[in-house]
């Protein structure tokens, strides 16, 4: 669904760049800053991730908002994505070692956002604000839903993600540093879960 996709391209940039500020005084090639570059828009995620885009931006059917050549084939969107995160990684860290003070290096970042942003809606167009949505119920009748958010016209999910992680106790929550894609999301927590036989 390209609206999740481009929902979630633009967050993970945001994310990527937010990191990038709250790690400024580690070195360039620490393992910590090297993981944040090394694929920083990859396709897919963990399930409070999704749940994180869908809250935040809804849902839009794909008959509605479908797919283009850049969601489809996602390589080269990445591949430009990761290489402009790199190339502000270099000014935000730039400016940091600088002195600069923390208000103007996050007037910079939303400066850049604003380039991501537009990157955005060049490769897979403008997400719909409103639209209409119908359907045939099980008893076929038509059933019309006229002028919907993308919020509206997501109503309810699941916000469980289980895991069979036997390094771990099992019945508990869990989660990883640094994983996530939408700052001040919700943080990716797993229930560990055995598996049972059948």
């Amino acid at each position: 669904m390209a609206a999740l996709y481009a929902g979630d391209k633009l967050e993970k940039c945001n994310w990527c760049l937010e990191n990038i500020i709250a790690t400024a005084d580690e070195p360039v090639d620490s393992r910590l800053v090297q993981y944040l570059l090394t694929d920083p828009t990859c396709d897919g995620g963990q399930w409070e991730m999704i749940v994180n885009i869908v809250e935040k931006y809804g849902v839009v059917p794909k008959n509605v908002y479908g797919e283009c050549i850049s969601s489809e084939m996602s390589v080269h969107l990445n591949t430009f994505l990761k290489s402009k995160l790199r190339e502000f990684t270099e000014i935000l860290r730039g400016m940091h070692a600088d002195g600069v003070e923390i208000d103007e290096i996050r007037e910079k970042k939303n400066e850049m956002m604003q380039i991501i942003h537009r990157i955005m809606i060049i490769h897979l167009g403008t997400p719909p604000t409103k639209f209409d949505f119908s359907v045939h119920d099980k008893e076929k009748s038509h059933v019309y839903f006229p002028d919907l958010t993308p919020q509206e016209f997501y109503a309810e999910h699941v916000d469980v993600s289980i895991v069979n992680d036997p390094r771990h106790d099992y019945n508990l929550t869990m989660t990883v540093d640094k994983l996530g894609n939408v700052v001040g999301g919700k943080r990716v927590f797993y229930i560990n879960d055995p598996i049972e036989d059948p």
